[in-house]
């Protein structure tokens, strides 16, 4: 059963099941968020260029350091859908104190968590990413 993604806990990937217009058949969908150090780009555009590029190479959707990939296709959004993401906030982004407080901050200590987020360098979730990660949002379907 889905969750209402205005009150799920953060670590649990969300699912969002609309209807398609075929009867009965559902598509799921869930946020997983790549971080990786801001030495990788210089602009949104490049954030964005590069997660793809990596995604792909790494098998998000196939083989690679995602074994076997957890979606059969994603995208990068330049506006993320659900509750956590703090209005207003452009994507990709340098990782900032809202979205630390709003994304991160409960992953402290953790490098990767299967299906919900990675940091590209395997470098653990603490404060020193504030200012100097890119935060990038990817819608996957499952």
């Amino acid at each position: 059963m889905s969750k209402d993604f205005n009150s799920r806990d953060l670590k649990t990937p969300l699912k969002i099941a609309s209807v398609s217009k075929y009867e009965g058949d559902t598509i799921g969908y869930y946020p997983f968020y790549l971080i990786f150090s801001s030495e990788k780009a210089t602009t949104p555009q490049e954030a964005k260029a590069f997660a793809e590029a990596y995604l792909t190479q790494e098998g998000f959707c196939g083989s690679g350091r995602f074994i076997d990939g957890p979606g059969d296709y994603f995208d990068v959004y330049q506006k993320p859908w659900g509750s956590c993401w703090p209005e207003n906030t452009p994507c990709p982004v340098i990782v900032n104190e809202a979205i630390y407080d709003s994304i991160l901050k409960h992953l402290e200590n953790t490098f990767e968590e299967e299906g919900f987020f990675a940091d590209v360098e395997n470098q653990p979730v603490s404060k020193q990413f504030i200012g100097t990660k890119w935060i990038v949002f990817v819608s996957y379907h499952s």
